[in-house]
Parts: structure tokens; sequence; C-alpha cells
């Protein structure tokens, strides 16, 4: 997942293009005397296999719409550009892509900004698409009502992974183990990096990839949901960052780091898969990292808290395929997102992006895109994250609040810090931001 900010400068620049296009509107040129058109897409990925099979589909697409479509342009966002600062300027100088990849946290921003087309229409008028097999909680970000604004392409779970060889060095339990006896818990795994810390000089744990997590604090919701806590109320309308369950969260993390000493400081450089952390939480891709690892590994789901009674606490990241309203050909470019998250073009994908489709979220299929995991793991992180998992925080204007919140963290982040007074500093800086 690639986490992008939305400044109000971008929002204010995607706005002025969606206000412009509503009045000027983008329509689609497939007229008897119009003749095929080419379709753009956009992605942030530079990976070549990704490309690969992106590449292949809209072949397939333009193969099946030989009157409609003459190409579909796959463009991958520059190494070091933002992504979304590429498509808001895109849109903004009316030359907008069709079609695209956006995040979770942009998801919000486009649709209350009008800027993605309703996919509803195409995709539950087609039986053979198959809705249906969407999982509905992997949806819900993306969906009001019959409207549909995205296909999340992939779903990735977070899950814990761990070294196996400090487990056993530090005469632990592994986190399996507990996982089995039902003692995987937030206050045990900080348990177990102190003692694996303290033994071999080493971190204990850490959120990764977002290991600055002052810079990206709604993945710290991996260990505030436990508790029951959450940054704004379901309204999203009343900030809630100071409620009872974060400021337990937040204490725990803020002892890991200022009182134990298992969590690197804010800043301080360390990776797993080098073998200089026992614990890292993050998303299921670094399994791809650890095939020639030289230590023992293995995975499980994040720990659970004294919220979850169901004994569970799963966090997804998303990226969904959208068409933009602010496009040339916005019918077409629904056509083609249905193409692409169909069953067929959805099991090609899923080679490198878990799928939200039920006939995709089982452990054979998994498999072949994960061969270093066991059945076990992907059971336990993917299939059950997939259909049960939450995403973190989003809301609209999520760049704006996202840096509030980061200003407001601040004093968070050092030795003695009031942890209360800190949230509820964070609540002073947020709270107005939420009812924009």
């Amino acid at each position: 997942m690639r986490t992008i900010r939305w400044t109000r400068a971008t929002a204010a620049a995607a706005a002025v293009a969606l206000t412009l296009t509503a009045c000027g509107g983008g329509d689609d040129e497939t007229g008897a005397d119009a003749g095929p058109v080419e379709l753009r897409m956009v992605t942030w990925t530079p990976n070549e296999a990704h490309l690969a099979i992106l590449n292949e589909i809209a072949d397939e697409f333009v193969a099946a719409h030989p009157d409609e479509v003459s190409s579909v342009a796959i463009e991958t966002t520059p190494t070091g550009e933002n992504y979304r600062t590429v498509v808001t300027t895109q849109i903004s100088g009316g030359d907008a892509p069709d079609v695209g990849w956006l995040s979770e946290v942009d998801a919000r921003d486009f649709i209350a900004l009008d800027g993605l087309v309703d996919l509803g229409p195409t995709v539950h008028e087609d039986e053979g698409y198959a809705f249906d097999d969407l999982t509905p909680s992997a949806m819900e970000l993306w969906s009001d009502g019959d409207s549909v604004y995205g296909i999340p392409f992939s779903t990735s779970p977070a899950g814990v992974f761990y070294n196996a060889d400090m487990f056993a060095a530090a005469g632990l339990p592994a986190p399996d183990e507990m996982l089995a006896d039902g003692t995987w818990t937030w206050e045990n795994l900080a348990a177990a990096a102190k003692a694996i810390s303290d033994s071999q000089q080493v971190a204990g744990f850490y959120i990764g990839p977002y290991l600055n997590f002052d810079q990206n604090w709604q993945f710290l919701s991996h260990v505030s949901y436990a508790y029951g806590g959450a940054p704004w109320d379901e309204d999203g309308t009343e900030c809630t960052f100071d409620d009872a369950g974060n400021v337990e969260a937040f204490t725990l993390l803020h002892d890991m780091i200022y009182t134990d000493g298992s969590y690197p400081t804010p800043g301080e450089v360390v990776d797993f898969a080098a073998g200089n952390a026992a614990m890292v939480d993050t998303f299921i891709s670094m399994a791809n990292t650890l095939e020639s690892a030289p230590f023992e590994w293995g995975l499980v789901p994040l720990p659970s808290g004294p919220e979850t009674s169901d004994g569970r606490t799963a966090v997804i990241g998303q990226s969904a395929v959208v068409a933009f309203a602010e496009g040339d050909h916005p019918d077409l470019a629904a056509e083609f997102v249905a193409f692409m998250t169909n069953e067929e073009n959805s099991r090609k994908l899923s080679e490198f992006f878990p799928s939200i489709r039920t006939p995709l979220i089982d452990v054979d299929t998994l498999a072949a895109a994960n061969p270093v995991l066991t059945p076990e793991q992907l059971q336990s992180v993917v299939v059950d994250g997939i259909t049960h998992g939450r995403l973190a925080p989003t809301h609209t204007n999520m760049g704006d609040i996202q840096t509030e919140g980061r200003i407001g963290l601040e004093t968070l982040w050092q030795p003695g810090a009031d942890v209360q007074a800190a949230l509820t500093g964070v609540c002073d800086r947020i709270g107005p931001l939420l009812s924009e």
C-alpha cells in the first residue's frame, strides 16, 4: 500500500477541476462517426510483472471492444513523484485519466468531490460480473447503497512477523504458541518485546513499513482498535482521540518506547528482514523478502485486546480501481473497471494482490501467490483478515487531518509525556477539521 497526502492545495485543485467538469462534462465519444477511442489508466507501480498483467488485461479489453476502444494506455507515476499530486494536476489541467488506482486514504475525498464514476449500474446489471461475490465488509468504503465508486483489487491484512530464533534464545513461547493457547495479546507482545530487547540488544517490536508512525499515526489503529479506540466517532464528526481506549493503547506504545526501550524511537531505522528486530507489524508482502532470511520466522494475526470479543484484531489496507468522472469516456471507463475486476481477471491480479472475491479468498488460491506462507498462516492472517478486517481510519480532508494529528502528537513522543493531555491536544487540532 502506498499512502499519499491529500493537501488543501490538491483538494482545491481537484474541486475546481470537478466543478468545471460538472459544467462541461466528460462524455463518451463512441458514436457511429467517432470511431474507437484510447483509454488512459494511471497506477503507481513500477513493477514490471504488475504492469505486464495490467497490459494483458487491457489488450483483452480492446479485443473485446474493437469498435469502441483502440487501446488502453497504462501509465505509471515516475519514481519520486507523488501519485495523488500527479492525478489531481492532470485533473485540474483538463487532462484527466479515465481509470486509475486509488488508495483507501484518498477514497472519501474523491467521493465527496463527485470525482468518481458510479460503477453501480455497470456491475449490478451484468449477471456475469457476480457482484455478490465481493466481500461486503471490504466494499464498505467504496459503496453507498446501490452506488459503487471503486472495486478493491488489493486488500492486504496486517499481521505480525516474528523472529523465531530470537524467541527461542530468550526462552519464550513463540507468538503462534501464544495464539494457540489464547494468550496472544498486546500486553504479552509488549512483555516479549522487552525481554528480547533486554537480552539480545535488538528492537523488540515496531510497526512497519510505517516505522515513522509519528508521520502515519492512523496505522496505530492496529493497536488502538484492540482497546476499543478510534480517532473519531462513527459519524466522523466528533474527535474521540482522547477516549479511554486510545489512552490505554497509546500508553502501551509510549511505555514500550520510553520505559522498556523495546520499540525504536521515531526516526530510528531498524529492519526486521536484516535480523535486527524480533517482531514487525506489517502487511503480508513482507513475506516475499524473507524467503532467504538467515533465521527462522513466523507470521501470526495482530494480537487481541480487551475490546476484541471475538479474539481477533484484523486491520486491512486497500487499493481500488476507479473510473474518474473527469475523464473523457466515463461509460467505457466503467466497463473497463468491471472487466479488470471480474473473476477471471481478479484471479490474474491475485498473483500479487489479495482479492476480495469470495471464490478467491481460499488457502489454495492464496498459496499460489504466497508460497513461503503456510496454510495456517494464510488462513489466520489473510483469509480471516480479509473477511473480518477493518480499514485504518479514513476521513474526508484526510491529508490535513493527518498533518494536524501529527503535530498534536509531537508532545506524546517524548519521555515523561502526559498521554491523556497529548491526546486531548490532538482533538483540539483535528476536531474542527472533522466537520469540514
